[in-house]
């Protein structure tokens, strides 16, 4: 795991396996093995790319759970929702009673 930038007043990178996080506050617990980011979050991986105040990625599961409105770009596929999980590995998408998600697929 590399943690780049940071550097006060700017944005904090990290970057593990092929998952890059950026975000204006990452904690990474290592106990737990999750990072947790929280302010202006972007998120990379394979094939998709995320924006969203936060996120707690669970690096063992290789899943993401976002919280907030969050917009994402899987391949040509947009979506947008709050409150769901995605499983990175299995390119799925995992809703909650609370989820509220739009799918625009192209």
């Amino acid at each position: 795991m590399q943690l780049i930038g940071c550097a006060l007043g700017t944005a904090i990178s990290l970057a593990h396996a092929s998952v890059a996080i950026e975000a204006d506050k990452i904690t990474v617990n290592y106990g737990k093995k999750t990072i947790v980011a929280s302010g202006s979050v972007t998120i990379s991986a394979p094939d998709i790319q995320a924006q969203t105040p936060y996120i707690k990625y669970d690096y063992l599961a290789d899943s993401v759970i976002f919280s907030g409105t969050s917009f994402i770009q899987y391949k040509e596929n947009h979506l947008k929702g709050s409150d769901f999980m995605v499983k990175l590995k299995d390119n799925s998408v995992v809703s909650s009673e609370k989820s509220s998600i739009t799918i625009q697929l192209d």
